[in-house]
């Protein structure tokens, strides 16, 4: 089983209320703007707001997409939560004045929050990043109590009621933690409320490397051809030799066999005399036959 390992990250956060009536997406920019709006030092018309754009607030946001970002503020607006304004004089700016409509919401953005890293959320996704957290708070506790004990038994429903997510997105997101991603393991169990028991295969698995955004793959394998030589450059050149000296021979390097071979009785049955001379007194057609390869008859082989 594939293994990652996982360093701190930052975090982010947004209102359970506000994600419950609005949306996890919604929440998060409300609460941006809940958090940048008091730090302006100037205001319109008596009211403070904040000028941005899509652009910037994506690149805040990595693992939102802009068009998820447009989307929400759009219902925002729509909503009557968010009010914008236009005080560009550039048709090319896009950036816009955000204001409350009501204080009451802006006081609420910070009220509650669900914490969750995000590079986990870039890595896994948002709603797989808010279920590690919640997992690993509660797992914490329980090692707490006891330092062995680093499993949590939860179903989808249990979690449901404490998250903005629902019950069949839980336990969607769940399945593809355990068998796709390869972060929790899990032991179902077979009581009548279908909760089982998870716990983290490494630790700190809920804030990954940041500097690490290699895809996760559980069907990995390396290619067979990545480190395979190759044959043609590794293949030596066919070797000549000199098999005999005589005089009426045209070459000095043959390539068929003569009828006078050299021998040479000081050597020992087998050997090779020089670099381009093959000798041999008890060599029998085999044994030149595979050293010469296929392909390249013996001195006695007619």
């Amino acid at each position: 089983m594939k293994r990652h390992s996982f360093a701190v990250g930052s975090v982010h956060r947004f209102s359970r209320a506000l994600a419950r009536k609005h949306g996890i997406n919604s929440a998060l920019l409300l609460g941006f703007f809940a958090h940048r709006i008091p730090a302006v030092q100037a205001a319109r018309h008596d009211t403070r707001g904040y000028f941005t754009s899509v652009a910037v607030l994506a690149k805040h946001y990595p693992y939102l997409k802009p068009n998820a970002i447009k989307y929400a503020l759009q219902q925002l607006r729509t909503d009557g939560v968010l009010l914008a304004d236009c005080h560009n004089s550039m048709a090319c700016d896009r950036t816009l004045w955000y204001r409350f409509a009501d204080t009451a919401i802006q006081q609420a953005a910070t009220e509650d929050p669900i914490r969750f890293n995000v590079e986990a959320a870039m890595r896994f996704g948002v709603e797989e990043a808010i279920v590690m957290a919640n997992l690993k708070y509660w797992i914490d506790q329980n090692t707490k109590l006891d330092n062995r004990n680093t499993w949590l038994r939860v179903s989808p429903a249990k979690l449901a009621e404490h998250l903005p997510i629902s019950q069949r997105t839980v336990r969607r997101v769940l399945n593809r933690l355990v068998k796709t991603h390869q972060v929790l393991e899990r032991e179902d169990s077979m009581t009548c409320d279908r909760a089982s028991r998870y716990r983290f295969l490494v630790p700190n698995a809920h804030r990954p490397n940041p500097t690490d955004h290699r895809p996760i793959s559980t069907n990995h394998r390396p290619n067979p051809t990545m480190h395979r030589p190759d044959c043609s450059n590794h293949r030596p050149n066919p070797p000549t030799y000199t098999l005999c000296e005589d005089t009426h021979c045209e070459d000095s390097v043959v390539k068929s066999p003569c009828e006078n071979p050299i021998e040479d009785t000081t050597a020992e049955p087998w050997v090779v005399r020089s670099s381009n001379t093959l000798t041999g007194t008890n060599a029998n057609d085999s044994d030149v036959q595979s050293y010469l390869g296929p392909g390249v008859q013996g001195p006695d082989s007619r």
